[in-house]
């Protein structure tokens, strides 16, 4: 888990030293909500395999979660992404929003 980071020099920074560190198939994602998903994949060397991921406050009481894509965000990525979550999803149990927030595709 990676703190709060308010602007997008230590943002870009860090998703650099990232990107060099994980595997080339790593999926890499941002929760920010202030910052630009777009303008942050712009920074990757693979662009496509970043995606934002907005937990809505509280999360505890919304249970509504936002899946970002920015313009070179991947199919594979996003499918991946939501793939996971459902996984996940179904080994809790219960309805959509349940145990899990909720997904909201943003246009």
């Amino acid at each position: 888990m990676i703190g709060r980071l308010r602007a997008p020099l230590p943002c870009i920074q860090l998703l650099y030293l990232i990107e060099k560190t994980v595997s080339k198939d790593c999926i890499i994602a941002s929760n920010t909500s202030s910052l630009s998903i777009e303008e942050l994949s712009t920074s990757l060397e693979y662009p496509e395999r970043f995606i934002g991921m907005h937990f809505f406050s509280p999360a505890n009481v919304m249970k509504l979660l936002e899946v970002v894509r920015a313009d070179a965000t991947s199919e594979r990525t996003a499918i991946g992404v939501l793939a996971s979550l459902a996984a996940r999803k179904s080994e809790r149990g219960g309805p959509v929003g349940h145990k899990f927030p909720t997904l909201v595709f943003p246009a």
